[in-house]
């Protein structure tokens, strides 16, 4: 997950605590790290995807779990830093994101007053950033859009 900064002041989030152990956030949301961790669980995979397309046994679990709690720990940095309406997973780890969406989606709820949306973006070599980028866009604008019809007009 990553932000687009519109203020200097704001650092990259993978930097911070994922909640698991002395792993960052980086370490468990970016396909290098997350593959590193989950051969550190004793999982033998060659590539990230094989967590998801060919699934282990106990160890699996573990790095799922993990997973999980960083997706949480994420996502609640942002919410009560930028207090957004929406926040966009795009990249490789899509497939995983969408397999701990519902649990992450119920964490959230029981911490947070208002959690952001959480929104998937499927991953195309080369174009997911862009696609999320643009999901993004279009969701202001309806959001947008959406207010100036249901506002009511200044009575002057």
């Amino acid at each position: 997950m990553r932000l687009q900064r519109a203020h200097a002041g704001l650092r990259r989030l993978g930097v911070l605590f994922s909640g698991v152990g002395n792993e960052t956030l980086d370490g468990l949301l970016s396909g290098q790290g997350l593959l590193r961790f989950a051969q550190s669980q004793g999982l033998a995979l060659e590539r990230i995807d094989a967590l998801w397309s060919e699934p282990q046994a106990a160890p699996r679990a573990e790095v799922v779990e993990a997973f999980t709690t960083a997706i949480v720990t994420a996502v609640s940095a942002v919410a009560v830093t930028l207090d957004p309406e929406s926040v966009y997973f795009v990249g490789r780890l899509s497939p995983l994101v969408e397999e701990v969406l519902p649990e992450a989606r119920r964490r959230l709820s029981l911490s947070l007053p208002s959690a952001p949306e959480i929104r998937v973006v499927p991953q195309e070599l080369g174009l997911s950033v862009a696609r999320g980028t643009a999901y993004a866009g279009l969701a202001q604008a309806q959001a947008q859009l959406r207010e100036s019809i249901l506002q009511p007009e200044d009575a002057n």
